[in-house]
């Protein structure tokens, strides 16, 4: 239905006072020196960390090898890593890298950044928010492992007028919410050049599984390809310091859902495909496809 006159006005002025704000956000936070490496493959999958994961690398590991993939968060940690070596990584929580954080975050993360320099025996680039070069515990990894190259990228939220956000896109300046890695991780591989993106192992399907007990905290079940079989619910953590409430759990998956609506667009705008081979992923803004279409 046509939005009537007054709809018109309110929407653009919403979205003109969204760029404005996006403008200031970007003068504080972004880096404007940011330029990443072109490539000229056309195809990539990027591998996501949900329970699907397990099943396609164990019907598909050699085949994996042999593409360009893209691993995320904790995927190093796993006995996987070397079988698929992966050719792009990124990791945006920043409980990766910031002071202040839970000690199982401190723990998790050296055990991942560990597996990088000791496993990596292939070129593989390493995609991190520009803010986490700043931090103590990631200087001491950048210049361990020669097959290793670490690049920034900004994670300030941009948002507006669409000519207005695909255009702060392609300078690098900023990206929808990064709520989920694999937001940063498909802009990133638009802005790389890849035209043709699969996703796996993004099922994306906490919804059903959120409860809250008598304490008031919130309660859900993320599961990884990576935990064991009988995986308790847990709560969700803020910046890995505080648990987050309700509505803010709630507010990060509208933002998550949501930030892929806006990603189809932007990847249209550059002639680009994103297509989802994850069975029963909630994921609804792109197209499906199966998996061996992603291999050939």
């Amino acid at each position: 239905m046509e939005k009537s006159f007054a709809e018109k006005i309110q929407l653009f002025v919403s979205e003109l006072f969204a760029s404005l704000g996006t403008v200031l956000k970007v003068l504080i936070r972004s880096k404007y020196n940011i330029r990443l490496p072109k490539t000229k493959d056309q195809h990539l999958i990027i591998l996501g960390n949900g329970p699907s994961m397990k099943d396609v690398i164990s019907k598909h590991a050699d085949q994996l090898k042999s593409k360009n993939t893209w691993a995320v968060n904790y995927f190093g940690s796993s006995d996987l890593f070397e079988q698929v070596q992966p050719n792009y990584y990124l990791i945006v929580g920043p409980e990766f890298w910031r002071e202040g954080v839970r000690d199982k975050n401190i723990e998790l993360r050296k055990i991942l950044f560990d597996n990088f320099i000791s496993k990596t025996s292939w070129p593989m680039q390493i995609y991190l928010p520009a803010e986490a070069f700043k931090s103590t515990f990631l200087k001491q990894y950048l210049d361990k492992n020669e097959h290793l190259t670490f690049h920034p990228f900004n994670t300030t939220p941009v948002e507006g007028f669409k000519w207005f956000t695909h255009l702060f896109y392609r300078c690098n300046f900023g990206m929808p919410r990064p709520h989920n890695v694999i937001i940063p991780s498909l802009m990133i591989a638009l802005n790389l050049g890849f035209k043709n993106i699969f996703l796996t192992g993004v099922e994306h399907s906490w919804l059903p599984t959120i409860s809250v007990n008598n304490h008031n905290e919130v309660l859900f079940i993320n599961k990884h390809f990576y935990d064991p079989s009988e995986l308790k619910k847990k709560k969700m953590y803020l910046l890995g310091k505080r648990t987050r409430k309700l509505h803010e759990v709630l507010h990060k998956f509208m933002h998550t859902f949501s930030g892929y609506f806006t990603i189809r667009e932007y990847a249209e705008s550059v002639d680009a495909t994103i297509l989802n081979t994850t069975p029963d992923s909630f994921i609804d803004a792109f197209d499906r496809s199966d998996f061996d279409t992603a291999l050939r």
